[in-house]
């Protein structure tokens, strides 16, 4: 079945939290383990107070999955806080450390999921999953000292199919278009990467949605149309909202060739 993960963050003082995901891994009760990450992907978790983005879509084994593990890597993290003037301080590497007051390298973050809400994966059934490093809960900035210093303590939130979730993002090269079933599906690319096997999304319209298509305005129909007469490959982006009664994404608004950013 397929788990599809995304990312989003609570707010917190850091103008830039650029850091490396390494490692994305879910276990199942029985103990399996499955990566659901092909590739190290660069993520600033400043970016997604206002919004989550799809991270991955992975195929993975049948079962009920208990809990997430997110590995990062700061070793060439870009941290930025905010001092008491509003201005941008850059944290040196050296200067992030973990609890124990050393400098931190790699970090495994780990999170356990409810016995309520565990992940279910089964054929056909979409499982969506929501991953919060909540960055004003993790980490200490202490502005007191030039450099700043920034002590993390991990905290990690999961949502199972979360019922109130934020707005969201999803990048990506065109791969299909269903004008029958109206719909169109994208091959899944994070965060301004523009290469890896993160999985494909199907995206689905309503006469509601807006489309932006080389700078040419439609809506509902006839921008999912429009979108067919692109090729394949076409960059896309889409804003939406994930549907938890039928585990479907469903965007507001498309853009797609040189609308896109």
């Amino acid at each position: 079945g397929q788990a599809v993960v995304s990312l989003t963050d609570a707010a917190g003082d850091f103008l830039s939290y650029s850091v490396d995901v390494q490692s994305l891994t879910l276990t199942r009760r029985d103990g399996t383990v499955v990566e659901t990450l092909p590739l190290t992907t660069r993520v600033n978790f400043a970016d997604y107070v206002e919004m989550t983005e799809f991270f991955t879509a992975a195929t993975i084994p049948s079962g009920t999955y208990i809990s997430a593990q997110m590995r990062l890597n700061f070793s060439t993290a870009d941290v930025q806080v905010e001092d008491v003037s509003g201005n941008a301080v850059s944290v040196p590497v050296g200067n992030i450390r973990d609890g124990n007051g050393s400098p931190l390298s790699t970090l495994d973050v780990e999170v356990k999921f409810d016995d309520r809400r565990t992940l279910f994966i089964a054929p056909g059934i979409p499982a969506h999953l929501t991953l919060d490093f909540n960055l004003q809960a993790s980490n200490t900035a202490d502005l007191t000292v030039n450099p700043p210093v920034v002590t993390v303590k991990p905290f990690l939130v999961a949502d199972v199919d979360p019922q109130n979730p934020k707005v969201m993002r999803l990048r990506g090269p065109l791969k299909s278009v269903n004008q029958q079933n109206q719909n169109y599906e994208v091959l899944l690319r994070p965060f301004y990467r523009h290469a890896g096997d993160f999985g494909s999304l199907t995206v689905h319209i309503d006469a509601d949605t807006v489309f932006e298509i080389d700078e040419v305005n439609y809506q509902g129909n006839a921008g999912l149309a429009a979108l067919s007469a692109k090729p394949v490959g076409t960059a896309t982006v889409a804003i939406g909202h994930w549907r938890v009664g039928t585990r479907q994404f469903k965007a507001d608004e498309v853009l797609a060739g040189s609308s896109v950013p």
